[in-house]
């Protein structure tokens, strides 16, 4: 028999301060938080026994929040999608019900597929679906070198650069192009810092735990950012609408489609909403991702050195196609091992919309259920010595879809996977086909969980000659990357 929801194990609210006690510890570092907390309550445990206002999702009321750890949850979680829900980017900031004109615009920009659940769920992501088919991906590839090559060929041997931004930058321009049709996107920098902090407000305590749109506090300059955010997507759709419907880029596909009555089957806050969260998740998973596979390489110098062997093979000096890919399969292994280290989203939430047994427990609706991709990724039944960065492990291991999520799995996987797959790759390759970088001794590698996992202080890396010096910048790398990853290089000799 099911046990309560009260008898499932975990911390007792703070005197005086309650379960906001709880939750204010964990801002720092969620992570290695969580880490402790799966050792001494188990798999199922809840950060405030007795209950607590929704910490992920919009809505009034006490509730409760669990957080589970184990492939089997993942699986439970991720393929019922009917009992379990998912919610808006903006998790607690959606507003919920008659909201003033201010904070409307946040109610519109998390219109997207995050937030959709059921049928309207399926039927817009089959609406978009056809800007990630096979036939797309050949055209994207020749955009992505394009974009790239304008991007690294500005590089010069000897600077210091902030390889996070650049990516940032750089994946942001190629998002404009394959999936909006964008040639160029204009103060594209600008773009990319404003949607870096709105992401980082939305998750800050000041902005989460003191909601008032009142000037000088950090709600109101969300709401601000929120603003300014809406209007330039609104000025980009509204400038690069479809000429032709030839056209099969995520922008047409909305603008065009169609209900079965002939109508528009979505509405303009729609496109809006889906367009501003492409920009947003499409540029911010790929440039995280990137910035750590960089980091992991500098600090790797058996990996990089025999990754430059297969770009040397494959590719030499020609130009890289999509068919390139298919023939490094090192490289396919050492993006595999990199999201599986740092994975974009470390932590997804559900809500319970259905009475359900999770654990042994009867969760009633409204319960949110947190799952990590993190931890699982750091399942020593699933993965040898998990905490150490071996691509290798990819010639012999074959987790299964609930063992190896960095992007979810099921209907609710990342509708963009396929492009960020190939784009990574991609990237990867052509930069090491040219440079080698070196992490900076100024670097203070300390991760940042928030919407996903990004380095707090950037990543600064020196562009040095492709010399083959893969032990220069290797050790003393200061920060609390120690705590998610045993770095253990072995220079080369």
């Amino acid at each position: 028999m099911a046990k309560e929801i009260k008898d499932v194990p975990g911390l007792e609210p703070k005197p005086i301060i309650g379960w906001l006690g709880n939750v204010a510890g964990m801002f720092s570092d969620p992570l290695t938080a969580l880490t402790d907390l799966h050792q001494k309550y188990g798999d199922v445990l809840t950060i405030s026994r007795g209950g607590n206002p929704h910490l992920f999702f919009a809505g009034p009321g006490k509730h409760h929040t669990l957080f589970v750890f184990g492939s089997q949850y993942n699986h439970q979680l991720m393929s019922n999608s009917d009992v379990f829900h998912s919610g808006s980017i903006l998790s607690t900031l959606f507003p919920y019900g008659e909201v003033d004109t201010r904070r409307r615009v946040l109610q519109k920009l998390s219109i997207g597929l995050f937030g959709l659940n059921g049928e309207t769920h399926r039927r817009q992501r089959r609406l978009i679906m056809p800007a990630f088919h096979k036939q797309r991906l050949n055209v994207y590839c020749d955009d992505i070198v394009r974009i790239t090559n304008q991007k690294i060929n500005n590089w010069k041997v000897g600077e210091q650069i902030d390889i996070w931004r650049e990516m940032m930058n750089l994946t942001l321009q190629i998002v404009a192009q394959c999936l909006f049709g964008l040639n160029a996107l204009k103060e594209s920098q600008a773009f990319g810092e404003l949607i870096q902090t709105w992401i980082k407000l939305a998750v800050s305590p000041g902005v989460l735990l003191f909601q008032s749109d009142i000037p000088g506090l950090p709600y109101h300059r969300f709401v601000n950012i929120s603003h300014e955010l809406d209007s330039i997507v609104r000025n980009i759709i509204n400038q690069n609408r479809p000429t032709s419907d030839e056209n099969v880029d995520v922008l047409s596909l909305m603008i065009s489609a169609k209900d079965e009555d002939g109508n528009s089957a979505f509405t303009d806050d729609e496109i809006v909403g889906h367009s501003a969260i492409f920009f947003t998740a499409g540029h911010e998973t790929s440039s995280n991702a990137l910035a750590w596979t960089f980091f992991l390489l500098s600090q790797h110098p058996h990996v990089m050195e025999k990754l430059r062997l297969e770009i040397d093979r494959v590719l030499g000096s020609a130009s890289l196609n999509i068919d390139h890919l298919k023939q490094m399969p090192y490289l396919d292994a050492i993006v595999k091992e990199s999201l599986r280290l740092m994975p974009p989203a470390p932590l997804s939430a559900r809500m319970v919309a259905e009475p359900v047994d999770v654990g042994g427990y009867e969760l009633p609706v409204g319960t949110e259920v947190v799952f990590s991709a993190f931890h699982t990724h750091r399942d020593s039944s699933i993965y040898e010595n998990p905490h150490q960065f071996i691509p290798e492990r990819w010639e012999t291991i074959n987790p299964t879809a609930y063992e190896y999520i960095p992007f979810s799995t099921g209907i609710r996987s990342c509708v963009g996977m396929p492009l960020a797959l190939m784009e990574i790759p991609i990237i990867l390759a052509m930069v090491f086909q040219k440079f080698r970088l070196e992490l900076s001794s100024s670097a203070n590698v300390i991760p940042h969980i928030g919407l996903t996992m990004s380095p707090k202080h950037g990543m600064p890396m020196m562009i040095q000659p492709k010399d083959g010096n893969y032990n220069a910048g290797v050790g003393n790398v200061k920060g609390t990357i120690h705590k998610y990853i045993d770095l253990k290089p072995k220079l080369l000799s």
